[in-house]
C-alpha cells in the first residue's frame, strides 16, 4: 500500500489574506485544433526537462522556496519515456543536498530554451518545480529563484520569448508546478475543466471531446491555409490549484507526471495505456486524457490539468 501521509506541494504564495483570481495565460496564439497529418509525426524530437528539489535561496525566516522531493525522479520518468520513444532530451536537474552550482538555474533554462537545435520537428519543455503567484502574475521557479524578486523567476511572458527562438513546427510544454493552469488561455480554448475543481463541477470527457470537436470543425478551413506553430501547453493543475507530489513504498512521484507517464506504459493487451483508439500512437491529448481520467479517480487529487494553446495534436509516442 502506498504511504500517501506526506503530501508535498509544488507552490509558494507569499500573499495573505484570500487567493486573488488570475486570468493568465502564455501570450502565444488563439486557440486552434488542428487534425494531427502525417508530418507531425515525423522530423527530429527534441526535448528539454527541467527536475527541481533544490532550491539555493533557503532562510528560517519564511521568505524562501522549501525544498521538494521527487521533481527530479518524475523528470527523470519523462526522460526515460521520451528517450525510449526515440527522442533526444536534454536534462536540467537541481538535485537535492548539492552545490549551489548546479543547473536548473533560470540562466540554464533559458540557454537551453534559446539553443534548441534548428533541425528541431517537435519540440517539448517539460517543467517540474515550484509555481508561485504574485498579485496578477504567475511563475515557474528556477532554482535560483527569490520569493521577493520576480525577476529571478520565470514568467509566462518571458517562456513565451524564449519558445518562440525555436522554429520548430510542433511545440508541447507540460508545467507540473502549483498554478499552472495561469499559463494557459481559459478564454480561447475549451478543454471543460475548471481552474478550481473545489469550486466548480468536472465536466465528463464526453463532452471535453464534444467541444474540442466543436473547435476542430470551426477551424477545420484555416488549417490547411495557415498552419500554426503555437505551443500545446498542459498544466497539471487548474489557475487556482495547487499540484501535489507524494510518497510511496518504492520512492515517490508528483501525481499528475505520475498519470501522464503512467499513458506510455504497455497494458496486458500489448497497447500503450492511454492509446484509446488503438492506433499505435500515444497523442498529446490522448496522454492529457488518461492523466485526467485517473486525476478524477484518484480520492487524493485536489487537481485537474488544462490544455490549451496550438491544439494541433501531435504523437509522443510512435510505436510504428
Amino acid at each position: 500500500m502506498k504511504d500517501m501521509s506526506k503530501g508535498n506541494c509544488k507552490y509558494r504564495n507569499l500573499m495573505k489574506g484570500a487567493l486573488i483570481e488570475l486570468v493568465l495565460w502564455l501570450p502565444l496564439a488563439s486557440c486552434e485544433l488542428f487534425a494531427p497529418t502525417n508530418a507531425t509525426f515525423q522530423g527530429t524530437k527534441y526535448a528539454v526537462v527541467v527536475g527541481i528539489n533544490d532550491y539555493i535561496y533557503n532562510n528560517s525566516n519564511g521568505n524562501s522556496f522549501g525544498d521538494l522531493d521527487f521533481c527530479v525522479t518524475d523528470a527523470e520518468a519523462m526522460e526515460a519515456m521520451l528517450t525510449a520513444a526515440g527522442w533526444k532530451v536534454e536534462p536540467i536537474k537541481a538535485e537535492s543536498g548539492i552545490s549551489d552550482d548546479n543547473k536548473a538555474k533560470k540562466n540554464d533554462i533559458e540557454n537551453a530554451l534559446r539553443g534548441v537545435p534548428a533541425d528541431t520537428a517537435t519540440f517539448l519543455f517539460y517543467f517540474s518545480g515550484h509555481g508561485y503567484v504574485y498579485r496578477n502574475e504567475a511563475y515557474i521557479v528556477p532554482s535560483d529563484g527569490v520569493p521577493s524578486k520576480n525577476s529571478s523567476m520565470i514568467s509566462a511572458t518571458e517562456l513565451s520569448d524564449w519558445l518562440d527562438n525555436s522554429k520548430a513546427l510542433n511545440k508541447l510544454v507540460i508545467l507540473d508546478s502549483c498554478y499552472s493552469g495561469s499559463f494557459v488561455d481559459p478564454g480561447d480554448c475549451i478543454d471543460a475543466v475548471p481552474g478550481n475543481i473545489a469550486s466548480d463541477q468536472i465536466s465528463s470527457n464526453i463532452d471535453m471531446f464534444l467541444r474540442f470537436g466543436e473547435l476542430l470543425a470551426q477551424n477545420s478551413a484555416s488549417a490547411a491555409k495557415y498552419p500554426s506553430t503555437a505551443p500545446l501547453v498542459i498544466s497539471a493543475a487548474g489557475w487556482n490549484e495547487e499540484s501535489w507530489e507524494y510518497s510511496s513504498n518504492d520512492g515517490g512521484y508528483g501525481i499528475f507526471t505520475h498519470y501522464f507517464v503512467q499513458a506510455s506504459e504497455i497494458s496486458e493487451d500489448n497497447s500503450m495505456n492511454g492509446d484509446f483508439d488503438g492506433d499505435g500512437i500515444l497523442s498529446c491529448i490522448e496522454a492529457y486524457d488518461y492523466a485526467k481520467k485517473a486525476l478524477e479517480k484518484d480520492w487524493r487529487a485536489n487537481q485537474l490539468p488544462h490544455i490549451t494553446g496550438g491544439l494541433r495534436d501531435f504523437a509522443l509516442i510512435d510505436s510504428h
